[in-house]
């Protein structure tokens, strides 16, 4: 396995109940389907310990993007895919590359530093939480990156219910945020190598802290 394994598998296996009938883009699946859980299920859970506001990386997870940002990021619409992201100032841009992302930013200096987004189309009325409890969805996303699951939650921004993850590697650190809003699931992954994680943490939380699968 690359040391740094999040730069192009899709992070997630969507629930076959949640998959629409027309697949415009490729989605890698493995293992079984996710189970479901009512709204009621998932409040148990996470009232029951799935989201821990003494744990500093949660909280960091909850409270969105930082106010100290300024000159370092700036506002991202895409029109066809329907999201808004603070994308980072002087970063290279790509285009999509199919079954990866819908777009990608990465270092001028530091290649393996990167963030993308990714839409997949699912079932007209599936929510976010159709994928699982986010505890249950971070352990899988991490055990299929062969990474360490640092911290799962689930938050609520303008409405829409977004989980966000943090995972680690020996020598790479990921945010990931999933929310499923206008029949897309959109996936939101900053990463960074773990050496210098200290420096990219506050620009890397307020990216990913930053997304709205709205205009």
């Amino acid at each position: 396995m690359k040391d740094v394994a999040f730069a192009g598998s899709v992070p997630w296996v969507i629930p076959r109940s949640m998959r629409g009938s027309i697949t415009t883009r490729p989605v890698k699946m493995s293992g079984e389907n996710w189970p479901t859980y009512t709204r009621r299920e998932t409040l148990s859970l996470a009232l029951t310990g799935v989201i821990s506001i003494a744990w500093s990386p949660e909280r960091a997870l909850a409270e969105g993007p930082p106010p100290n940002l300024s000159g370092q990021v700036e506002l991202y619409r895409d029109l066809n895919k329907g999201f808004q992201i603070y994308r980072p100032s002087g970063w290279n841009e790509f285009a999509a590359t199919v079954g990866q992302y819908d777009v990608k930013w990465s270092d001028l200096i530091q290649p393996l530093e990167f963030v993308t987004v990714l839409t997949s189309p699912v079932t007209k009325g599936k929510t976010v939480s159709d994928l699982g409890p986010p505890q249950e969805v971070g352990e899988k996303l991490a055990q299929s990156r062969g990474a360490e699951l640092i911290a799962a939650v689930e938050t609520e921004r303008d409405g829409f219910k977004i989980f966000q993850f943090e995972l680690k590697t020996a020598k790479a650190h990921q945010l990931t945020a999933l929310t499923v809003a206008k029949s897309k699931l959109y996936s939101v992954n900053a990463v960074s190598s773990e050496a210098r994680w200290p420096k990219k943490e506050t620009l890397l939380r307020g990216v990913v802290g930053s997304f709205l699968p709205k205009l």
